[in-house]
Formats: structure tokens, sequence, C-alpha cells
């Protein structure tokens, strides 16, 4: 009709012509847009997830979550990606000497007595670098979701906008209201967090507890985990931390969800606890090569 004109800003765009266009993009965009988690057997089996979703560590006590959480953030620096770390339940100190050893590769013990080897790997690390991590200490119990979106939004404003949204974890994260069982208050959080990531379009990161029985298991699958199992149907993607076939370090990473990808599937790795590292590459691949030998000699 006449007097009713589109803004001048609203183009249109000729899709059928712009193929070549989109398979550059594509390219470009393939690790941005779902960076990988730097953990080269899990990177080759699955994608992890993009902006807009929600990722969550699970695992029974002492198996590593919080190491992961910290593996992912560091892998998101790696990307170009700002990190906004939130610790629940380790004092600041604690997780700052984890970052710290992940980082240098070296033990946490080795970081007051070989300082200055500490500070040229640190200065090396932080050069190869175009983002930033800030770490949030929520250890006082009293955050909740709209909390985190808020210092989310300070930081945000205040020239640090955060690519992906990191929470240690979903246990210490306090309901909006209170309900009369803890299953109905995890619903909740994770409805807050799902909308929260959605909404602003970050990647977001937690880790749950796996039940006890899960200790010493090998495939650690939603069942399993505790207090509400509806956890596992509202993240994207879900990785469960049980016990490695290959002796105390070695860690079996399980997909137990993924709406984007495979799961049900799962592969060993090897940690290093002592220094802060959730993927030790090199006893990974050797531990790989010799289970391929071993095969072939089988077959033959």
């Amino acid at each position: 009709r006449r007097g009713i004109y589109a803004p001048p800003g609203m183009q249109t765009h000729d899709y059928l012509a712009t193929a070549e266009d989109r398979i550059i993009r594509r390219v470009a965009e393939k690790w941005h847009r779902r960076p990988g988690l730097m953990i080269e057997p899990l990177d080759m089996r699955v994608r992890s997830i993009g902006r807009g979703h929600l990722g969550l560590w699970m695992g029974p006590p002492k198996s590593g979550k919080s190491l992961a959480l910290i593996w992912t953030a560091t892998s998101y620096l790696f990307h170009g990606l700002n990190v906004l770390f939130f610790t629940l339940e380790d004092p600041l100190p604690d997780v700052e000497d984890r970052f710290d050893a992940c980082i240098a590769e070296m033990p946490i013990a080795d970081l007051n007595i070989r300082g200055e080897r500490f500070r040229q790997r640190f200065e090396q690390f932080r050069s190869r670098l175009r983002s930033q991590l800030r770490i949030v200490d929520g250890t006082d119990g009293s955050i909740t979701i709209s909390m985190i979106e808020s210092i989310w939004e300070r930081e945000r404003d205040g020239g640090f906008p955060a690519d992906a949204v990191i929470i240690d974890y979903d246990d210490e994260i306090r309901p909006q209201r209170k309900q009369s069982e803890r299953r109905l208050e995890f619903a909740d959080i994770y409805r807050d967090l799902r909308q929260f990531v959605a909404r602003t379009q970050v990647i977001g990161w937690t880790a749950a507890q796996a039940q006890r029985r899960a200790e010493d298991e090998r495939v650690i699958s939603g069942k399993m985990i505790a207090e509400d199992i509806s956890k596992i149907r509202k993240v994207t993607m879900a990785i469960g931390i049980g016990r490695g076939d290959w002796g105390e370090n070695s860690r079996y990473l399980y997909i137990a969800a993924h709406r984007l990808d495979r799961q049900r599937t799962g592969m060993n790795i090897m940690t290093a606890p002592e220094r802060g590292v959730f993927f030790d590459r090199e006893p990974t691949v050797v531990r790989l090569l010799e289970e391929r030998r071993n095969q072939r000699e089988d077959v033959v």
C-alpha cells in the first residue's frame, strides 16, 4: 500500500547466487561457531556445542569435573573466545593454581618453587592469545542464574563481552525460589540457565554430580546423574567422566547425550591431575597406538 515503506537497512539477499560465499564463510566459522575442546579423541568423534547451547560434564566425586571445566575454559581461550568462569565451590586461590598448572604444564606443588619457569611459560601462553579469562568467586553460596546474567551484562558493558560462561558447578547454584524437592529446584535452575545462554548467545558449560554407585563405572550415562535426571534433557551435550581402561589416571569419556551429533559413544583418555591437565595428549597417543598395534596383531 502507498505510505508503507521498508526500512532502508533491510536489504534482500540473492540466496541462489551466493553459495560460494556461504562455503567460504562456513570454513572460516567452523571452529569459531562450534569450537572443539582440544581433546583430540573426542573432537574427532563428535563436534562440540556452539553459541546459545549448554554443555554438561558429569561424573562421580573426584572424577575430574572441575579439571574438565578448567580445560574447557583454556581451550576456548586458544580459540579466541572470552571466558567468564564462575567458581562456586572451590576457593579462588585453588582455582587460580589449577589454571596456572594447566597453562604452564607444571605440577601445582612446583608453582611456588619454580616461579621463574612458571613466569616464562605463562608469558608464552598469554602472548599467543587474543582473548581474556575472568574468574568470579561465588563461593559465598548466594548466586543465582539471574545474578550470573547480571554479572555477564556488567562485564559486557564494561568492555568484556564474554563468549562463554562456565559454572563450577550446578549443585552450588541457588534457585530463584524455594521448592518442596531438590529435583524441582534443579529443573528451575537448568531452565533458567538454558534460557540465559540462548538469550545472550553465549556458550554455556557446567558440571553435575553422578550417583555414588557410579564411582567405579566406566560408562557414566544419563540415568546415573544425581538428583534430577531431567538435566540431561535440558542440555545440548552431556559428557560422562568414568573410570578409564588404562590405569589410575585414565578416564573414559562417554557422550551420554548430544542433540546435534553422535551420542552413546565413548573413548579413553589419559589425564594428569597433579599438573591440572584434564587431557594429557602424549600418553593418550601412546596408549592409542599400542591398542591399534595389538588389534592388528590379533587379526593376523
